[in-house]
């Protein structure tokens, strides 16, 4: 097994070291193994206050009800939770987006409603959203074999 996982690791490295050059483009985006893809131009920020004692349903709530189910989203591309590492911390969602068109529309949906009533009663206020565009989008390697 542990082969299996070396020899996979390899392959990934090698197909790093083999993708094309970075271009000048700012934000221009490559998978694994080098193919381009069209960058991510828009993100919703959301902060949500969980109330004491909650952190851990809730967290496994936005695992199974929100995030299991968001996948599927038109133009939806990258969905984040971060926990707090300090008690009283808020808990912070960062969903990248294709465009700003896709987050709006979803925004309005009857599906973020839902998501909305499954994790209000987690909260201890209504949950903060700032939207932003994307300036600049750059994916380092983590690990490298030699």
């Amino acid at each position: 097994m542990d082969g299996e996982i070396y020899s996979m690791a390899r392959k990934k490295s090698a197909a790093f070291r083999k993708r094309p050059k970075a271009r000048a483009n700012l934000g221009e985006a490559y998978d694994a193994t080098g193919a381009a893809n069209p960058p991510m131009k828009f993100a919703r920020l959301i902060t949500m206050k969980v109330r004491k004692g909650l952190r851990s349903k809730f967290t496994k709530t936005f695992a199974s009800e929100v995030a299991s189910t968001s996948i599927g989203l038109k133009g939806l591309r990258r969905l984040y939770l971060f926990k707090p590492i300090a008690k009283g911390g808020e808990f912070v969602v960062l969903s990248l987006w294709d465009s700003e068109t896709d987050a709006k529309a979803y925004a309005k949906s009857s599906r973020y409603r839902a998501y909305n009533a499954k994790l209000a009663p987690f909260l201890k206020r209504e949950a903060q959203v700032r939207e932003l565009k994307i300036k600049l989008h750059k994916v380092g390697v983590s690990v490298r074999r030699s």
